[in-house]
């Protein structure tokens, strides 16, 4: 069913911590709705959106920060008006999903419309967050936009729960529930659910402020190498730092051919790949960001190729 053109254009936010699902789940929504993406990169580099699958024109990267922080909201509202802009021209499309960076902090969703006066064009109808039980009480405890992202959200996915036993999913689900109680909590395996992302839910009734330019909780760097590198090298390199990565990703040239990288939650994903070799993102504590700076030259200098 189509969202007709003269009613307000429904919004579903998703949200989540860097490789808990959210890009997967974006994959997911679009299956059910023909939904105009827009997809923001803490990373400097764009990368998630080269997963999602759109026709021209249907998708927004926004890279290089949230869209809920004082550097970035502009670029949001620069896109969302360009989308409200030529809406009545894309007649075939339901809604627009929005996947907001892994640091962002949600609460602030709702008056950036009001004050953009985008509310007479948009309606936030659904806040969709993604929890990994890996890193979840982990993450609680020393990053408060995590907890924020879950209180904020009126539907809570527990991802990954192939990988968990009942005890580490029952303890992530009391976690979630006591930051939002009233909301809708699922254990899912790949983001796998049922649900019609633009219906409309039970609004959550939370506010926030804009976030600064400098988190100090995080560290970015990213490094593309001259030549094609010794991947079991830099592997190395990078497991001795492991316990203050969040994120790695990306895809790079190694002596075995092109390898799609990606580690979350303390567990790597590896495999061959047909994309074009590029940068990798490396996303860690702030208290590492000398060591990132460092590994992200290694790569660009050339310190792990043969």
């Amino acid at each position: 069913m189509q969202a007709e053109r003269s009613e307000l254009i429904p919004l579903v936010l998703v949200t989540g911590f860097l490789g808990a699902g959210k890009t997967t789940l974006m994959q997911g929504l679009a299956q059910r709705r023909r939904l105009l993406m827009v997809v923001n990169e803490f990373a400097p580099r764009d990368i998630d959106s080269l997963r999602l699958e759109a026709a021209e024109g249907e998708l927004y990267p926004i890279a290089g920060g949230s869209i809920f922080c004082r550097c970035k909201v502009q670029d949001f509202i620069s896109a969302l008006e360009q989308i409200a802009a030529c809406w009545d021209q894309r007649p075939g499309l339901d809604g627009v999903a929005i996947e907001a960076s892994g640091i962002a902090d949600p609460r602030v969703a709702a008056r950036m419309l009001t004050e953009a006066k985008l509310d007479d064009r948009f309606t936030l109808r659904r806040v969709l967050c993604v929890v990994d039980p890996s890193s979840c009480s982990k993450l609680l405890t020393t990053l408060p936009n995590i907890a924020h992202q879950i209180a904020a959200a009126d539907t809570v996915l527990i991802n990954h729960c192939d990988r968990h036993d009942e005890a580490s999913l029952a303890a992530c689900e009391r976690s979630v529930r006591e930051l939002a109680p009233e909301a809708t909590v699922v254990r899912t395996s790949h983001c796998a659910i049922e649900l019609d992302p633009l219906a409309p839910a039970c609004p959550v009734a939370i506010g926030g402020e804009y976030a600064g330019c400098a988190d100090p909780n995080y560290a970015v760097a990213d490094g593309a190498p001259p030549k094609p590198l010794d991947w079991p090298r830099l592997r190395t390199a990078l497991d001795e730092h492991a316990a203050s990565l969040y994120r790695i990703k990306g895809n790079l040239a190694t002596t075995q051919g092109v390898r799609c990288l990606d580690f979350a939650g303390g567990v790597w994903h590896d495999s061959a790949s047909d994309a074009e070799p590029g940068t990798l993102v490396l996303i860690g504590a702030g208290s590492a960001s000398a060591a990132l700076n460092d590994l992200a030259y290694g790569i660009r200098s050339g310190r792990y190729c043969d």
